[in-house]
């Protein structure tokens, strides 16, 4: 558990962890935090994991990837998962990430390649929704994505789609433009 309201940087030496991440449940509570380095990241055995990220503006590959492409969080829902204002998804940041229910990234813009591979319990996303922000989808960006039904995509002048495999063996049911369509 790391809480903290006054906290702006986070990685492995900030609270004396180490190892590889052997933790049943991992709570990140720091709403302030605005930039994060490399952490040994959860394990198969985080079962429950909970961040709340709302100022971080970017979302790193080596701060939220699991180690050794183990699927991890099975317990977990991405309703615990704030991401306020984060604008990127970099590579592979979240991918085999096992939270159940809806993703919700109002302010997000660019979402890279992988970002949310094989996250096979999410039901929903919401990209840039709110503030009509969304401009990019890369390679993969939710390949895998096993359960993904629903998707919202806000784009105020519309958006690009950097690779045709961004939703590759999603069932998806339903596409919502509430921006410029693509």
């Amino acid at each position: 558990l790391v809480h903290s309201p006054t906290m702006t940087f986070f990685n492995d030496k900030c609270k004396g962890w180490s190892g590889e991440g052997n933790f049943e449940e991992v709570v990140i509570d720091c709403p302030n935090l605005n930039w994060g380095a490399s952490w040994s990241g959860p394990d198969k055995q985080s079962q429950r994991i909970v961040y709340n990220f709302a100022s971080m503006p970017t979302g790193y590959a080596t701060m939220i990837y699991p180690n050794n492409n183990n699927y991890f969080g099975g317990e977990s829902d991405w309703n615990e998962v704030t991401l306020t204002r984060m604008t990127k998804v970099l590579n592979r940041c979240f991918s085999h990430f096992e939270a159940k229910g809806t993703l919700v990234m109002p302010a997000v813009q660019v979402v890279s390649n992988e970002a949310f591979w094989v996250c096979r319990k999410m039901e929903e996303a919401k990209l840039g929704e709110t503030s009509k922000s969304l401009q990019q989808l890369w390679n993969g960006a939710f390949k895998g994505c096993s359960a993904l039904k629903r998707v919202t995509l806000g784009g105020a002048s519309g958006f690009t789609f950097k690779a045709a495999n961004v939703f590759e063996s999603c069932p998806l049911e339903e596409v919502t433009f509430t921006g410029a369509v693509p």
